[in-house]
């Protein structure tokens, strides 16, 4: 708030202590890991656990170019999640 006053525009700041983010994205990129296989060994969606915008921000990124697999969001406020899926073959 006091970094947008100065600055007259609005500014969103992540401050990092004791590794907390580096943690946090290393656990999401595991459930990452593990939904990939589940999708490889299935073949059906894998839900991921209700995650933050910032959280789903960095599976969708991770995941974007993959030949695999594709993502979504479903769900509204707290309870928006990512769901892994086989990505469609084009004919």
């Amino acid at each position: 708030l006091m970094l947008s006053r100065r600055l007259k525009t609005p500014s969103a700041v992540q401050v990092e202590a004791g590794g907390y983010w580096k943690e946090k994205e290393e656990g999401v990129i595991l459930q990452v890991h593990q939904a990939m296989e589940m999708v490889k060994r299935t073949s059906q969606p894998v839900r991921l656990q209700p995650m933050n915008a910032v959280m789903r921000r960095l599976v969708h990124r991770t995941l974007a170019n993959h030949p695999e697999f594709e993502t979504v969001s479903e769900g509204e406020g707290i309870f928006r999640k990512v769901v892994l899926k086989p990505r469609r073959r084009s004919r």
